[in-house]
């Protein structure tokens, strides 16, 4: 896990027993101690995410691509989560792509990716995607807004939860329409 926090809910809402659980850290945020605020946004980019979250993604990411090629000029790229199996890796290199692409995008739209951290330490906003099918159990992807540590980021400047596409599709126009924070 993460921190302490996140061990804290590994053993209160998990059920881990804590000799189980080990502090390792985020392995993405050192790239943005010396990031590209000033950068000119260049694309709207979607975060992917592990299995365990949406399942219904691809489904999603097409409409969004759809959406954007009949109307509107950034360009789109769907970064898939490493967990997909989609070459990914958390090598340095990696994580510098990840840290240019999220900083040269007008928009980070994903579905409870820890990625909306890295928009944030970017200066660039975020869509969070809260309709649609969740892998874990039955539900709904918008569950995931209840966990505490989600709802924590939620609250956050710049973070926008969206509960249908047409919401979705507005957030994702307002922000690639306006400059960045």
């Amino acid at each position: 896990v993460w921190g302490v926090q996140s061990r804290q809910h590994a053993q209160e809402i998990h059920g881990f027993d804590l000799t189980d659980v080990v502090i390792t850290g985020p392995p993405w945020f050192w790239p943005y101690s010396a990031m590209w605020h000033d950068t000119k946004p260049e694309h709207v980019l979607y975060a992917g995410t592990s299995i365990a979250y949406s399942e219904d993604e691809w489904q999603i990411v097409e409409r969004v691509r759809g959406f954007l090629n009949g109307c509107m000029p950034p360009r789109f790229i769907y970064r898939p989560h490493p967990r997909r199996g989609a070459g990914w890796t958390l090598s340095p290199a990696d994580a510098m792509l990840t840290a240019e692409q999220v900083a040269r995008s007008h928009v980070l739209v994903t579905a409870f990716s820890t990625m909306i951290i890295e928009a944030a330490l970017s200066g660039r906003p975020s869509v969070v995607i809260g309709f649609g099918r969740t892998a874990q159990g039955s539900g709904a992807l918008l569950d995931h807004s209840r966990y505490e540590h989600m709802a924590d980021i939620l609250e956050k400047p710049g973070v926008c939860l969206v509960t249908e596409f047409g919401l979705l599709r507005l957030a994702i126009q307002s922000r690639a329409n306006s400059e960045p924070a």
